[in-house]
């Protein structure tokens, strides 16, 4: 009898509860195909086959679309509720939609909204709308046209990006400012006309539009300019955009210009050569990435900082000499590049990650005293290195620094170093010689691997750790005496080499 009347009791407690639950929901909620979903993206409600949030001012944004309609007209209300947004990665990867009409009463497009939408052929967007997001259509490689209403102020980064079939396209008046590398990639962009309006420009709209011939701007433009059909930004004296369609081989960036913007030589593959004015003082992110031609540069006096990428895929560029000024490289700076000697200036405190990634040609480097860090997968690849001397200073080998230097005869790694990272000269195929520090604590997984010419190795007492396959396939290696101080050894340690 206690049994019964306590279930009673649970169930009425239970029946409360959801009724003040339901009590305290919008109305939108309550609709019969509404229903909650507390998945990992966060959707709150679905309807139709559209996930979607009610925003503060009462107003829907769709969050994605289950549906496979090849065809979609998108609804103006959902619940009751209009819809004022598409929302980040809202239509992301739908390979099925062909056409998407997007209805009146939508202000903005999320990031990535329709990105990855590869059959997209199709868009058609209200009078309204006011912001187009980053990523927004990138990677639509069906669509050939785009029409944006009046009303849009603002297109985020790469909004158009990797559209290779795109041929026509009009910017609006209302157009104000653009995202970095707009049309990257549209490789059948012809023309563009770009407004008075359109006065913010990021980094290089046009980047890698391998057929774009003529951009119409006007001479009386407030803030850009063509000089020989090179677009420059008038506030900030940068070179925007040099065109990829250019034959010449050879370019002078005129005197008066200090900025160099981001991957504004972009794929430049038939130039050999770029002469800097004196007037340079900011080189961008990549600004001369994949000139794969391009053997000839000098840096003036005053530019401080090589950017990331900056020369990466620069197969040509063999020789290179840094000015004093230059106190920073960033991360991949020469990655993949053809350089076969370089000289770094004092005063640089780090190697950053990838600095020399794939750089097979080179040959010999130069490391001031200054460098305290060298980072992750520095000199990977550099199979041309045959020697090289870190300074003292220098307390890190972080994981892959020295991979596949197959040409490396010889290391000392300074004292100050207590760790050797994974994989740090893994493939040094002749490396014969390595010289480990006392405050050397531990010897990451396949530090050493396939070091095929190591015959022997001093391992310091302090040593706590090797890592797994440490020495894995180090054939000419006969002889390891583990100090006692060792506490922790991985599997494999020594597997297939001549240590028995």
């Amino acid at each position: 009898m206690k049994k019964s009347v306590m279930l009673k009791q649970f169930i009425s407690l239970a029946a409360v509860s959801v009724l003040l639950v339901l009590c305290l929901l919008p109305a939108a909620v309550l609709a019969e195909e509404d229903q909650a979903e507390p998945d990992e993206r966060e959707i709150p409600f679905r309807r139709g086959g559209f996930g979607y949030a009610l925003l503060e001012d009462n107003t829907v944004e769709i969050l994605d679309y289950t549906g496979k309609d090849t065809r979609l007209n998108i609804p103006k209300s959902i619940g009751g509720y209009p819809v004022s947004s598409i929302g980040e990665d809202a239509f992301f990867g739908n390979e099925t939609l062909r056409a998407v009409r997007v209805p009146e009463g939508v202000k903005t497009l999320g990031k990535n909204a329709f990105g990855s939408c590869i059959s997209l052929e199709k868009v058609t967007l209200p009078q309204g709308l006011t912001s187009v997001g980053a990523w927004a259509f990138h990677q639509c490689e069906a669509l050939a046209s785009l029409s944006l209403p009046d009303t849009v102020t603002e297109i985020g980064d790469m909004a158009f990006g990797s559209c290779y079939t795109l041929q026509s396209f009009t910017f609006p008046e209302s157009v104000t400012s653009i995202g970095s590398r707009l049309f990257d990639g549209c490789w059948d962009l012809t023309e563009i006309t770009i407004p008075d309006t359109l006065t913010a420009v990021g980094a290089n709209p046009f980047s890698d539009c391998r057929c774009l011939e003529k951009i119409t701007l006007s001479p009386d433009h407030p803030t850009l300019e063509l000089v020989d059909g090179v677009l420059f930004s008038r506030p900030d004296h940068r070179l925007v955009y040099y065109p990829v369609t250019r034959e010449a081989d050879h370019y002078t960036i005129p005197q008066g210009t200090e900025i160099i913007g981001a991957f504004a030589f972009h794929h430049a593959a038939a130039l050999t050569g770029i002469d800097l004015p004196s007037s340079v003082r900011e080189i961008q992110q990549e600004a001369f990435a994949w000139c794969s031609a391009l053997a000839s540069l000098s840096l003036p006096e005053g530019v401080a900082s090589l950017p990331r990428g900056v020369f990466s895929y620069c197969k040509a560029l063999s020789e290179f000499t840094l000015p004093s000024s230059v106190t920073e490289i960033d991360a991949y700076a020469f990655n993949q590049s053809g350089i076969t000697r370089l000289e770094i200036p004092a005063g640089i405190p780090e190697i950053r990650e990838g600095t020399f990634t794939g750089c097979s040609k080179l040959q010999e480097i130069f490391i001031p005293e200054t460098v305290t860090t060298v980072g992750r997968l520095a000199f990977d690849g550099c199979s041309a290195l045959s020697e090289i001397t870190l300074p003292a200073a220098c307390t890190q080998l972080p994981d892959f620094t020295f991979r596949d230097c197959r040409s490396l005869k010889r290391i000392v790694i300074p004292e100050g170093v207590a760790e050797i990272g994974e994989s740090a000269f893994s493939g040094c195929k002749a490396l014969e010689e390595v010289v480990l520090p006392s405050t050397l604590r531990k010897i990451g997984c396949r530090a050493f691997s396939e070091c095929q010419s190591l015959a022997s190795i001093a391992l310091p007492e302090g040593l706590e750790e090797i890592g797994d396959e440490a020495f894995y396939l180090c054939k000419s290696l006969t002889q390891a005496d583990i100090p006692s101080s060792v506490t922790k050894i991985g599997e494999d340690v020594f597997a297939f080499s001549g240590v028995r």
